[in-house]
């Protein structure tokens, strides 16, 4: 049997002979295409275009589409196991055994995969739901923005942060300084952050006041003018004020997480006239930390999954930590945390239901095995020596 490989890694164009029915042996140094081939065909054969893709030479990734990896010639074949390093890390040459598992390997049932398959699949029900779960992508998301608002310190709470740096001055969207009252309809509209836009406009213009008699923005009297336009300099800068829209959008998305009282309290920081003091800021830090805990235990359930949970007599009781206990997060118990969360426990609930059943019957499957393994146990022990004499020599 030819295989034809093209356009994988270093091999641009080769041909690969196989004999039916025979343990087929291919000796080169490191680095001839062994591994490649082996991929190429592992890929082909599980119609893994993704894997397959990966393959592409590095000179032709400018130009993929017309240099795609192909594999031709192995039609008579359907399935294929690859021993690799990877295999021989995970599961020969064991601390305790020379084939990890190996009991199991002798005795395994079809039985016991179709346990396994169904936790399996059960677990990938979950995930697939809270994969969808648009309101927790939100939330996480709104978290995550709230946290990095912080900055980096080891206090917590950094200068650098654009919490401080937006609010650092106070709120000068909501409170307009004096004599700027009729810039207000610029200063307030955060749509596209249009005032950060105008304020940059504002700032961009300031040199040309003494150039001319003119305002270089109206064309008016410039004397008349000057004062309010460098008073917009004076009281705005266009960064912090980009900071400030950002975090007020996070704190306006956050909100209605807020406890009542947690929510008033940051509205009153937020909508302050003058930066805000050491009390406030703890206070926030206080909320910042509960956000943590409670994103962190968000951030798991979108990991939910086979690989996350592999004991699977275990399962339940991984699964109770994932269950989320709102009265620990007094800042962040509102009626919408309260629905959204119930929603989350719920399906958490009966995962773990299902799950402990599932668990039983693999319990009672497990005993089957040991059964059988201490049946076979003699023929075990002889094939492990025989490998053991084998490598050995």
């Amino acid at each position: 049997m030819q295989i034809a490989i093209q356009n994988c890694n270093n091999i641009e164009q080769g041909e690969v002979s196989v004999e039916k029915g025979a343990l087929n042996i291919k000796y080169a140094i490191n680095g001839t295409g062994k591994s490649t081939i082996a991929a190429a065909v592992s890929a082909a054969l599980n119609n893994n275009d993704n894997a397959l893709a990966e393959l592409t030479p590095f000179q032709h990734l400018a130009d993929a589409e017309n240099h795609k990896p192909s594999i031709i010639g192995i039609d008579e074949l359907s399935t294929v196991m690859t021993f690799n390093e990877e295999y021989v890390s995970q599961y020969i040459y064991q601390p305790d055994e020379l084939i990890k598992d190996s009991f199991e390997i002798f005795v395994k049932t079809p039985d016991y995969e179709t346990h396994l398959q169904e936790i399996e699949t059960l677990l990938a029900g979950i995930n697939t739901a809270f994969q969808s779960h648009p309101e927790l992508d939100s939330l996480i998301q709104a978290f995550s923005q709230f946290i990095e608002g912080f900055g980096k310190a080891q206090s917590g709470y950094s200068k650098a942060g654009a919490i401080e740096k937006g609010f650092a001055k106070g709120n000068k969207i909501i409170n307009i300084p004096s004599g700027l009252e009729k810039y207000s309809p610029y200063l307030k509209n955060t749509t596209a952050s249009a005032n950060v836009k105008w304020i940059k406009w504002q700032l961009e213009g300031k040199p040309y006041l003494d150039m001319a008699d003119q305002c270089p923005y109206c064309s008016g009297s410039v004397a008349e003018t000057r004062e309010t336009i460098l008073k917009v300099a004076a009281e705005f800068d266009a960064k912090a004020v980009e900071q400030l829209n950002k975090m007020l959008e996070v704190f306006e998305w956050l909100t209605p997480y807020f406890a009542t009282e947690t929510a008033a309290k940051v509205k009153e920081f937020t909508d302050n006239a003058s930066g805000m003091t050491e009390q406030q800021k703890n206070y926030l830090l206080e909320i910042k930390t509960q956000v943590i805990n409670l994103h962190t235990q968000l951030q798991g359930l979108k990991r939910i999954g086979f690989h996350a949970l592999r004991n699977s007599e275990k399962i339940a009781d991984e699964l109770k930590g994932f269950v989320i206990d709102l009265s620990l997060y007094s800042h962040l118990n509102s009626e919408l945390s309260k629905e959204n969360v119930g929603i989350i426990n719920t399906s958490l609930t009966a995962v773990m239901e299902k799950a402990g059943n599932l668990q039983g019957e693999v319990a009672k499957q497990n005993q089957l095995i040991k059964k059988t393994i201490e049946r076979n146990r003699t023929d075990i022990v002889l094939s492990i020596q025989n490998e053991q004499l084998w490598f050995s020599e």
